[in-house]
């Protein structure tokens, strides 16, 4: 993992395009991109749970910390949750921030709120 944090490459609503989400990760490693953020919707609404695994293994190819923030789509929680909960174990530099923080590489912290909610101070 890289010690600091200069570029982030981020992307929103792949609703399970797992080939562009590769193509993130490949742009990410070629513009010198030190993290990789994903946000919100990840698969479409009728997803299987097993198509949230897939994507994050499509994320965690770039072999670049990480960070991804579940959208609306991305329901029912419970299942999301349990199938990246498994995930992140195998893939430590991949990580779900969902009501919570994540730590990145140097003085790097991704943080998600709540829309129409401030974002809490560190």
């Amino acid at each position: 993992m890289r010690k600091s944090t200069s570029k982030i490459l981020a992307a929103s609503g792949p609703s399970g395009m797992f080939e562009s989400v590769l193509q993130l990760g490949q742009a990410a490693g070629d513009l010198g991109a030190s993290a990789i953020a994903l946000l919100g919707s990840l698969t479409p609404r009728t997803a299987d749970p097993r198509e949230y695994a897939q994507i994050l293994k499509a994320l965690s190819e770039a072999r670049l910390p990480a960070f991804y923030i579940p959208g609306p789509e991305d329901a029912p929680f419970s299942e999301f949750l349990r199938e990246a909960a498994s995930f992140e174990v195998v893939y430590p530099h991949v990580r779900g921030i969902h009501a919570s923080f994540a730590m990145g590489p140097g003085h790097f912290v991704w943080s998600a709120c709540t829309p129409g909610q401030p974002a809490k101070a560190a």
